[in-house]
């Protein structure tokens, strides 16, 4: 973990003790379940975590403040959780359906100490909130969630979506490129802003 930190230090994102702190806390919670639940890829896991770490950090550089935040398809958590150590004053959604996962998240939240911060074992389709920000990574298509912005986000919010792929160039209001020392190909932000 301390490369990591040094890589973001390097990046211009400095932080805090506390935050440091909680981050390794997660990291070894993930450690300690990944095997047992599939949290992140086996190959390399100190790798694998520390590259999903650094994609949630990288992204609180493109949101600045905000108030709430949905992260679709949690998963281990890596976008809601790592948002909310570093933004603790938000209301945080982690909306994940598979049972395991959700247990997990429940566990790392209590174990975090972690406060406003939801799991939502729901389908999307079934979700009504207003958001400032959604954010994807590995979810379903992005028309789907898109199709559902008025549902998730309010009015003027946004929907960020990860991506490696050049596709949604056209049809997002916005992007932005970074470049993960984790990675091979330049990763992409597509940015979509709900309208209506």
């Amino acid at each position: 973990m301390k490369n990591l930190f040094n890589i973001l230090e390097k990046e211009g994102i400095k932080l805090g003790g506390k935050e440091k702190e909680l981050l390794v806390q997660y990291a070894d919670l993930i450690k300690k379940f990944s095997k047992s639940l599939s949290l992140v890829s086996r190959k390399d896991l100190l790798l694998e975590v520390e590259k999903q770490l650094y994609d949630a950090v990288v992204l609180s550089k493109f949101i600045g403040d905000f108030s709430s935040l949905v992260d679709l398809g949690a998963g281990a958590g890596f976008v809601g959780i790592v948002q909310k150590i570093l933004f603790p004053h938000a209301q945080i959604y982690l909306v994940e359906r598979r049972k395991k996962r959700v247990a997990f998240l429940e566990v790392a939240i209590k174990y975090l100490g972690l406060e406003g911060i939801h799991v939502l074992d729901v389908d999307w389709k079934e979700l009504r909130l207003e958001a400032d920000i959604a954010v994807s990574k590995a979810s379903c298509g992005i028309d789907e969630l898109v199709r559902l912005l008025p549902f998730i986000v309010r009015k003027d919010g946004i929907l960020i979506h990860f991506s490696s792929s050049r596709d949604l160039m056209e049809r997002a209001n916005r992007f932005y490129y970074y470049y993960s020392p984790y990675r091979e190909t330049q990763q992409l932000l597509y940015v979509f802003q709900r309208t209506i």
